[in-house]
Formats: C-alpha cells, sequence, structure tokens
C-alpha cells in the first residue's frame, strides 16, 4: 500500500483522489505517532465520505471547500464543529479539534491569512503535500513573527510620529504645509473583481454570421499548437465566413520558435497575426478599469487588448486555447458581447502545474456562470479533472478527442524511417527506444533516463533518441553520462514531420506526470509503434490497452523499463501493435472527426 501511496501521489497528484491522498495521511501520520489528525480537503468531497472520516477514530476532524458566507454543506455538517470550511481565495475556518492538520490539495494554496490563522488556533502541526512528500510548514516561525510584530510596531509607529513632528517642524519655518488626503482603494477578492468587470457587457455591434476567432498564445512546436493547425486546416474548408487567428507572440528569433507553425497555417488561407498591443489604463473599458488595484496589470492589459480586437473583428464564435488564453480571451469575448465562446482545455487543471496563477480558478467560475461560454477538454480525465477544480457537474465539461492526419503518412514510413537512421547514425540493426516531448520537467526527461539505464543493462543492442527542445537539454545530457547511457542517446532537437521518426522506433516512450490527450501516443500506434507510457490524465484514453499500448500505473523506473524489456522478449506483440495501431487510430482520432465535433459545437451553442 506505501508504494502504491507513493507512486499515486507523485504521477496521479489530483485533488480527487480522495481514497489514497487519505490512506497516506494516515501513513505519515502513523509514522509521526499521531492517533488521530485534521485532515483538510481543497475540493468538495461527496457528503458521504466526510461522515465516513468523521467516523474513524484516527480522524480528530475535517475540513472541506465552501462558500465563506452562505454554506452549501448539508446542515448535519454546517452544525458540526469537527467540521471546518476552506473559501477561495486563499482562507479558511479550522474546526474544534484541529490540533495536527494535513491540507490535502496543493501547496500554492496556502496563503499567509491561512497561516495566521492556524497559528491564532494554536495549530500544532501544519502538513502539505509537496510532489511525493508530506512537508511541515514551520509555524513556529509565524508565532514568532506575531509575537514581535505588536513591540515592533509599536516602536516604528512612535519614530514614525516622532520623526514626522520633526520634519513638520523644520516645514513650518518655510512654508504652511497643506492637508493631503488619500483616498481609500477598495481591493476585492478575484472572483469578485471579475465578476464585477462582468456585470455589464459592452454594447455589442454585431456579430459578423460564420467568423471564427482563434486565440492562442504562439505556434511553437508543442501538441496543443499542432491540433490547433489541424482544427484551422480544417475549419477552413467548412461553409464558415472566416477562420483567423491571434496569437500573443509569432517571433522568429524567440527561443520556443513561436512561429514553428506559421508557414503551414498561412499556406492553409488562415488569416493570422500577433496581438496588437496599445491598451494602457487611461484606454480600458470602464469595467476593467475598476478592476486595476484587484488583478495583475498584465491581465488586465492582455483582456482589455483581446477586448478592442474582438470589438473590431466582431466574431460571432472565439475560440481560445490552453488556460493562460481561456481566461484572457474568455474575459475579453464575454465583455465584448462575443455570443458563442468556446474554452479548449488541453490537460488536466492548472493547478498541478507551474504556470498556475491564482485569479485562474475564480475566472473559471465566474466565466463558466455565463449561457454563452463552453468549456471543452481533449480527454475525460482531463475534463472531470477541471469540473472538480472549478465545482462544476462533470456533465458540463464535454470531451472533443485530439485527430491525427492520417494524410497518408505512413505509405513511406518505412523508406522514412530507414533515412532519418541513417541520417542519425543510428545502426539499422538495434533495438530503438524512442521519446518525442519537451525538455521541461512536466515531462519528466531524467526519469526517461534512468528508465533508458535499466533498458541498456538488460538488452545489449539497445539504443535511445529524444526529439524535443527546452530547458533541461544540458540536465538530461549529464544524466545519460552518469547513467551510462550517453554514447547511446542521440538528441537531434526538433524535427517537423513526426512520422518517420515514430516510425522508426521499436517503442515509444513517454515519462509524463499530466497529460490531456498525448498527441505522441496517436502518431506512434498511427505509424505502428507500441507505445509504453506512465498512466497519467487521459493517456490510458489513447491507447488500446495491451494491444497497441501499454499505460503503467507507477513512476517506478523499473517498472516502466520491465515493460519495455517485455516487448523487447516478445516480437509478436510488437508485431500485433504494428498492425492494429493504425486501425485503432482511424476509427478513433480521425482530424475530420475531431473538425465536426468541433464544427457542432459551434452550431448547438450558437443556437442556445
Amino acid at each position: 500500500m506505501a508504494s502504491k501511496i507513493r507512486r499515486t501521489l507523485f504521477i496521479r497528484h489530483l485533488d480527487n483522489q480522495a481514497e489514497i491522498l487519505v490512506s497516506s495521511v494516515f501513513v505519515d501520520a502513523g509514522n509521526r505517532g499521531l492517533n488521530a489528525v485534521c485532515i483538510f480537503h481543497s475540493y468538495i468531497p461527496p457528503s458521504e465520505s466526510i461522515r465516513e472520516l468523521l467516523a474513524n477514530p484516527k480522524v480528530s476532524s475535517v475540513g472541506l471547500k465552501d462558500s465563506r458566507f452562505d454554506s452549501l454543506m448539508p446542515a448535519d455538517l454546517q452544525e458540526d464543529p469537527r467540521v471546518g470550511r476552506y473559501w477561495e481565495p486563499g482562507g479558511w475556518s479550522l474546526p474544534a479539534a484541529a490540533t495536527d492538520v494535513y491540507f490535502v490539495g496543493p501547496w500554492r494554496l496556502l496563503t499567509a491569512a491561512m497561516f495566521r490563522e492556524a497559528t491564532s488556533r494554536g495549530v500544532r502541526s501544519l502538513r502539505v503535500r509537496v510532489a511525493i512528500y508530506w512537508i511541515t510548514v514551520p509555524l513556529s516561525v509565524f508565532r514568532t513573527a506575531q509575537r514581535l510584530w505588536y513591540p515592533c510596531n509599536v516602536l516604528f509607529r512612535a519614530f514614525r510620529g516622532w520623526w514626522s513632528y520633526c520634519l513638520g517642524a523644520a516645514a513650518g519655518f518655510w512654508r504652511k504645509r497643506p492637508r493631503v488626503t488619500t483616498p481609500r482603494v477598495k481591493i476585492l477578492s478575484p472572483e469578485a473583481a471579475l465578476e464585477g468587470m462582468l456585470r455589464t457587457n459592452y454594447p455589442s455591434v454585431g456579430a459578423v454570421p460564420g467568423r471564427i476567432v482563434h486565440v492562442c498564445g504562439n505556434l511553437q512546436p508543442g501538441g496543443a499548437e499542432r491540433q490547433l493547425v489541424y482544427t484551422l486546416e480544417g475549419l477552413q474548408k467548412r461553409k464558415f465566413e472566416s477562420v483567423r487567428l491571434l496569437c500573443h507572440s509569432l517571433r522568429a528569433d524567440s527561443g520556443d520558435r513561436s512561429d514553428f507553425h506559421l508557414e503551414r497555417v498561412r499556406a492553409a488561407g488562415i488569416e493570422v497575426r500577433e496581438i496588437r498591443r496599445h491598451v494602457t489604463v487611461a484606454t480600458m473599458p470602464s469595467n476593467i478599469r475598476e478592476a486595476v488595484n484587484s488583478l495583475p496589470g498584465g491581465l488586465l492589459n492582455d483582456i482589455a487588448d483581446l477586448f478592442w480586437e474582438f470589438i473590431e473583428l466582431r466574431p460571432q464564435v472565439v475560440h481560445a486555447w490552453l488556460d493562460w488564453d481561456n481566461v484572457r480571451s474568455g474575459i475579453a469575448a464575454v465583455l465584448a458581447g462575443v455570443p458563442n465562446v468556446v474554452l479548449s482545455g488541453r490537460n488536466i487543471n492548472p493547478s498541478h502545474f507551474a504556470l498556475y496563477q491564482a485569479y485562474m480558478d475564480p475566472a473559471y467560475r465566474v466565466l463558466m456562470r455565463r449561457s454563452n461560454v463552453t468549456l471543452i477538454n481533449n480527454s475525460r480525465a482531463g475534463a472531470n479533472d477541471y469540473a472538480d477544480w472549478i465545482g462544476i457537474a462533470r456533465h458540463r465539461v464535454p470531451v472533443i478527442y485530439n485527430g491525427v492526419d492520417l494524410g497518408g503518412a505512413r505509405l513511406d514510413s518505412d523508406a522514412s524511417a530507414n533515412s532519418l537512421r541513417e541520417r542519425l547514425k543510428i545502426p539499422r540493426e538495434v533495438f530503438l527506444v524512442g521519446g518525442v516531448f519537451r525538455l521541461e520537467s512536466e515531462k519528466r526527461p531524467l526519469l526517461w533516463i534512468e528508465v533508458a539505464a535499466i533498458v541498456a543493462a538488460h538488452i545489449p543492442n539497445a539504443w535511445f533518441v529524444i526529439f524535443g527542445q527546452g530547458s533541461l537539454r544540458e540536465q538530461i545530457i549529464e544524466a545519460a553520462k552518469r547513467h551510462g547511457v550517453a554514447e547511446r542517446l542521440v538528441m537531434p532537437g526538433l524535427i517537423g514531420d513526426v512520422s518517420p521518426a515514430m516510425a522508426m522506433c521499436d517503442v515509444l516512450l513517454l515519462t509524463s506526470f499530466g497529460e490531456g490527450l498525448p498527441n505522441v501516443l496517436l502518431e506512434a500506434q498511427w505509424n505502428g509503434t507500441p507505445v509504453v507510457t506512465t498512466d497519467v490524465g487521459g493517456a490510458a484514453e489513447a491507447i488500446q490497452p495491451d494491444v497497441t499500448g501499454w499505460a503503467v500505473s507507477s513512476d517506478g523506473a523499473q517498472d516502466l523499463a520491465q515493460q519495455i524489456i517485455r516487448l523487447y522478449d516478445d516480437p509478436k506483440v510488437r508485431e500485433t501493435a504494428r498492425i492494429e495501431g493504425p486501425k485503432f487510430v482511424r476509427h478513433r482520432f480521425s482530424v475530420e472527426r475531431m473538425i465536426s465535433e468541433t464544427a457542432r459545437l459551434y452550431e448547438v451553442a450558437a443556437s442556445d
């Protein structure tokens, strides 16, 4: 059980994995010699689960996400002193018996106000989960700071008063000082500020029927961006008035290759350009300007820029991609009176990743209260995770699976694969394990190297290739040297056509800790390559289990490596995957199916 808990905390660190997370609390509390603890959830678990916890002698009290003022809990839980509440942004009411507290949720949600509440209530220990570990928050530091704050503040005020008197006396010799009054600044919570911003829409100038505007950060070589390109190309062939794309950056000289897909988009006849940036506080719509003290300035500037774009373009549909633009484009489009707004999530919710910002979940909640806003996802696992995070019913987040370009790429895949092996100087007779991913922490490339080292020890003729770019490239090279596989590892960087890269591999390995519906798994199977992946997000939805792909419910390098070794030892299984993979992808993940579902979504939402 302990190993299962450890694996799950790392590769499936989703807040709604209640059974595993609570079990991990009991294990950690037992190791610390605690008899009963307070388990505090940052989400809304089923009421029956809360009642079961309260009946457990190992639990002194519980907490769950709720409204600050008008509780949504059943009456019996509201009246139970052993039940506390967490609300956003960053506050909680601790239950009576909260001595040793475990916060079951993203550690980023904890705030200074919550620490002050914990210290004032006499909490002895507060544990939060960071990756695979339970970490103690140093409340003693906050207690010491609180004890010192009052005397220090008194001394500071006394000094400030004395100094002000001296300055005032000196200034009085020269001029009479005018009385200066400072207006009070009203600061709202992010959710209240966003709700207030959308309380009235800009007078609509009339949407142009069939005009579709997509918004995405850039066109770098990522999976979401490739799906965006497929979508744009497919929609351009439909009978829409126009299909356009706005991006924050399309610079050719950027390190992330923001223009990677630009020529292909233009070749499809899509009008694409960067978002115009000319908004200042003075030119912001009054609704946005009123939130200037409550929300980040960069966020408001981006919303205002997009607002004026939508006012000028008059789209019937705004389709945003990825969390950064879902928030910005969604708020701007609603404010501009766009009839149909589609927000596209491409992974599990952002609170699991470094890009998370505290305004994101309030923004999603505010947007999902609007009847003209639809949130979609590319996997059921991702959709459910977003719904639970935001606090809406799971059926409100429809799924549109990714599409794979089936345009005959496999017809010459063997020849292209052999040619690519030759160019990369990879011997034709070796067993090749491949990876295609961004070299960033969420893809866990160092774990990938650990797996490679175990495989290399069991398969003497194994070689490895990783296609991609990112900030961890040098660390990967160092890790390969440390594990003794550097001589058999090839890292060519980016590749434009992934089909030959997939086809030349005997197995594709993906070691991410969070995914939506991974494109690379679909593309590998389309090219007849079996895949081994960590069982995260929608990865299991992207494979035909035990036929074309294997989702390993572990983050252990040994477990992942053993699955690759089993495939090496059984050529018949690899041959079956080679035959069945293209059939599976063609049946379930065609681009035409994805485009049809997207177009229907536009039409259905527009008619509501």
